[in-house]
């Protein structure tokens, strides 16, 4: 669910449940769990009339629900990021028990397939890429549209404007009148943009939006990244990892070629990518010590 969906169904103002949301992400919850203890997981969701479903894990041999999500659905990425936390938390999974439906079923064989791409530390865990950000494409436009020209000009970020978590303008940059631009195509803070068709050299190559831009949008060939939580430790740390060898390696495996020298970056697969995610604080320690690091 959105801030504004939270909202709209609590009664509470989206200012309030931001300033909610900040606070517990200060002081959030610690659970260690230091033993691969074996389990057999009874995976079930449940349906309620505000088209919200409860989907629980809970461990029938040892008598412990160990995991439960609210969503919308039976999402099998979500699904799979769960089982995945699950054996991260330091469980090892025997057996899995469902109905039977798909989505599930597609979770586990996906989680049985892929193993955990790495160690990470008790306190963190794992969480696909598309359950951090939504993924939107930037502006299309035909050739015609730029020789029309107004007042209002409106820049156009194409995948050269884009480098190693930064980004600028140049002097062949793209300008079209704001009359071909909808307001929400301009960027805002906190997204993300990286090229979606572009070379091998230039791939997974991420930048930061950190101010909203009035007068600047991306292109078509370009992804928007935008994510769910605009925390600045969340924006500093994404954007870290987004520089990582890890990621990038990940985004050239996903590509398929297109023409001579380009490749398409596969959205449906960017968004299954799994992210190692720490504590809010333990975020807030690695942006401030890069930071502080004269590279």
């Amino acid at each position: 669910m959105t801030i504004g969906e939270i909202s709209k169904a609590s009664g509470y103002s989206s200012r309030q449940l931001h300033r909610w949301f900040d606070e517990y992400l200060d002081e959030y919850p610690t659970w260690t769990i230091r033993t691969r203890t074996p389990v057999y997981l009874l995976v079930d969701g449940t349906y309620y009339s505000d088209n919200h479903c409860l989907i629980v894990y809970r461990a029938e041999n040892i008598r412990r629900t160990l995991f439960y999500r609210f969503s919308r659905s039976e999402d099998d990425d979500e699904i799979a990021s769960d089982l995945m936390n699950i054996r991260a938390m330091g469980y090892e999974v025997l057996g899995i028990t469902t109905d039977g439906g798909d989505n599930i079923v597609r979770a586990v064989e996906f989680v049985i397939e892929e193993d955990i791409p790495f160690d990470i530390p008790d306190s963190w865990c794992w969480m696909r890429l598309g359950c951090l950000v939504y993924c939107e494409t930037g502006l299309a436009y035909s050739k015609d549209n730029l020789n029309e020209k107004s007042e209002s000009m409106i820049r156009v970020l194409r995948g050269g404007n884009i480098d190693e978590g930064r980004w600028s303008v140049k002097d062949d940059d793209v300008m079209i009148s704001s009359k071909y631009v909808r307001e929400e195509l301009l960027l805002k803070r906190g997204t993300f943009i990286t090229p979606a068709v572009t070379s091998l050299e230039r791939m997974a190559k991420t930048a930061l939006i950190e101010t909203d831009l009035y007068d600047t949008v991306a292109g078509g060939f370009v992804l928007m990244l935008k994510p769910f939580f605009k925390h600045d430790a969340i924006l500093g740390y994404l954007n870290l990892l987004f520089q990582t060898t890890y990621y990038k390696q990940y985004c050239i495996g996903i590509t398929n070629k297109s023409g001579q020298a380009f490749y398409n970056l596969s959205r449906q697969k960017l968004m299954k990518c799994m992210i190692p995610i720490a504590p809010i604080k333990e975020m807030i320690r690695i942006v401030t010590k890069y930071e502080s690091l004269d590279l």
